[in-house]
């Protein structure tokens, strides 16, 4: 099954084998991100301002979350919990089973690109300044605490990779920065592209 969010409000499981629409689920707002699956369990977030579990083959509601803000991104997903951040500048972190919020943590300005979260660590970047510059913070899952941040001096509208041990984000459409994370949780800038 193909899960995607819609412009028209709702989230369509489309049957990837028929093109069928299994389900259609109906929130207040735009969905402009793509869907989070884990667990049998799709995650939204809405410009309406929620954050949604649904039912991978139902479509039914499993639990939202209101936040103060639209979510502009996807959700990620670790073991247990689902992380998300929007308009409101907070990162969210809610059980997956229950919706119920664990912690979150105000970055000082909007999240325009989904999390990733590794083990032990979530990576959040959001700007600031106008949008002018953005913040990648390493917060700690179990309480959100923060670890470190970098400021790219690039606005960023575009999502987190990380692999082997390495962060990337794209803040903008010409930079790109490599961060690496040292075994202090302190962070070292591995490369830039263009070079600084």
């Amino acid at each position: 099954t193909v899960y995607i969010g819609s412009n028209d409000q709702s989230v369509h499981a489309i049957s990837a084998k028929h093109g069928a629409e299994e389900w259609q689920f109906n929130t207040d707002g735009h969905i402009t991100a793509s869907p989070a699956v884990a667990n049998d369990t799709v995650h939204i977030g809405s410009h309406d301002n929620n954050v949604y579990a649904v039912d991978a083959t139902t479509g039914a509601e499993q639990w939202r979350f209101e936040t103060r803000g639209s979510i502009l991104d996807s959700p990620a997903v670790s073991t247990d919990t689902v992380y998300a951040g929007g308009k409101d500048d907070n990162l969210y972190a809610l059980d997956m089973t229950s919706g119920t919020k664990r912690w979150e943590f105000d970055t000082g300005g909007e999240i325009h690109a989904a999390p990733a979260v590794t083990t032990d660590t979530v990576y959040v970047v959001n700007n600031i300044n106008n949008a002018s510059t953005s913040l990648l913070r390493a917060l700690n899952t179990g309480d959100g605490s923060e670890r470190w941040k970098f400021n790219s001096a690039h606005p960023a509208y575009s999502s987190i990779a990380v692999a082997n041990g390495s962060i990337y984000i794209a803040p903008d459409s010409i930079n790109v920065f490599a961060l690496t994370t040292g075994p202090n949780q302190t962070k070292s800038l591995e490369y830039s592209f263009p070079e600084l």
